[in-house]
């Protein structure tokens, strides 16, 4: 048996020179994650629960509002009515309109003024008992300006 030799590899390129190790770099210790403190949590919780607050109040006064408006609005509708009754009153109530209807339900003026009786039994009032009330002996000149014409 013949024994063979390795066959060595010869490289055309120059041998390179090993690199220089770069210096340790100067290492420490780092110190640990900060956590967040119990102040920085009880911070915020109670940031985020004065804004709460606040949009809650200002919920409820826009709210309140609204219904103000409602309340204004209903009050001016109830005034108109009110006014257009006030003067239907007015109307319905004025003495030459009075007078108009009696006539034509077939009414007159009596020609003298009325006559006040006496019940048996009825207790009298002191005022008119012993004399007659001055207006009644103008009753005519009176009755005349109320709308009789």
């Amino acid at each position: 048996m013949t024994a063979v030799a390795p066959a060595i590899r010869v490289s055309a390129a120059p041998a390179r020179s090993p690199r220089p190790k770069p210096a340790p770099a100067r290492l420490r210790v780092a110190a640990p994650a900060r956590r967040i403190s119990r102040l920085g949590v009880l911070a915020a919780v109670v940031t985020v629960g004065v804004l709460v607050v606040a949009v809650l109040f200002h919920v409820m006064l826009a709210e309140g509002q609204l219904r103000l408006d409602g309340l204004g609005h209903h009050v001016a509708v109830e005034q108109r009515v009110y006014e257009e009754r006030r003067l239907q009153v007015a109307t319905l109530s004025a003495p030459q309109r009075i007078v108009d209807a009696a006539r034509r339900l077939g009414l007159t003026l009596p020609p003298d003024p009325p006559v006040y009786l006496e019940v048996q039994g009825a207790q009298v009032s002191h005022a008119g008992a012993t004399q007659t009330p001055s207006t009644i002996a103008q009753w005519k000149k009176v009755k005349a300006s109320l709308g009789d014409s």
